[in-house]
């Protein structure tokens, strides 16, 4: 798990998926490995394959930071409904953690990703931003 983190963090992310997998094979009971293929699938634009991979965690252990990446990654295939009821969980789970995943996860994926042009990450935070509110709104 350790050498798919630091694989990850070098931007190997073919190799850190492998690594993740290995990682896996090892201890079917970890979801550590399968969350961090989750991110690399989430950097490499990969959203339905980082959704598999993170319902498939759900199943095994129901927090908050895996409802909150399944959320992110509908808000970026533009799937609102489908992206506020994942948050909606998330904020069952734990709702200080989950408003403030937001903001995070928003400035470490999206913000610092060259990749992504600068309309798409005004479009992704307005998107954040509205989901937000709906989610903040919904347990007043």
């Amino acid at each position: 798990y350790m050498k798919g983190m630091s694989l990850f963090k070098m931007e190997k992310y073919d190799e850190a998926l492998l690594a993740f997998d290995m990682a896996a094979k090892l201890d079917s009971g970890l979801t550590d490995p399968l969350l961090g293929k989750a991110y690399v699938y989430i950097k490499l634009f990969r959203f339905e394959d980082a959704i598999r991979q993170l319902k498939s965690m759900f199943a095994m252990e129901i927090t908050a930071e895996t409802a909150c990446l399944v959320g992110l990654c509908y808000v970026l295939l533009d799937r609102e409904d489908d992206a506020a009821k994942w948050f909606r969980r998330a904020v069952e789970k734990h709702r200080e953690f989950t408003l403030s995943f937001f903001d995070e996860m928003y400035t470490g994926l999206i913000l610092r990703d060259s990749n992504i042009t600068l309309d798409e990450k005004v479009a992704v935070k307005a998107a954040i931003d509205k989901l937000k509110k709906k989610v903040a709104s919904s347990k007043d």
